[in-house]
């Protein structure tokens, strides 16, 4: 699953510990995480506010810094889309 956290600054920081923090209580998911400063590539997403979160392509959310108990569902229920996804093909 490809995780990638778009902005900069205090929120990034507390956003990228806090995604950190839940994938460590999901230890099932196979993951790679990037972190995107880069404000052309943000711009691209067409997101009116960072930090955002984007798995697998998609914008799942942005404009706040969720909680741990918030992103560990967030990201279990990312983690079965995407593999209902790859058993229908």
């Amino acid at each position: 699953m490809q995780i990638d956290i778009l902005g900069e600054g205090e929120n990034l920081e507390r956003l990228k510990k806090n995604v950190k923090k839940a994938l460590e209580k999901l230890p099932y998911i196979d993951y790679k995480l990037s972190i995107i400063k880069n404000s052309a590539t943000i711009d691209s997403y067409g997101i009116p506010r960072t930090p955002a979160l984007v798995i697998n392509g998609r914008v799942v959310y942005f404009g706040y810094v969720l909680n741990i108990k918030e992103l560990k569902t967030l990201l279990h229920v990312e983690y079965y889309k995407s593999l209902k996804q790859k058993t229908d093909c």
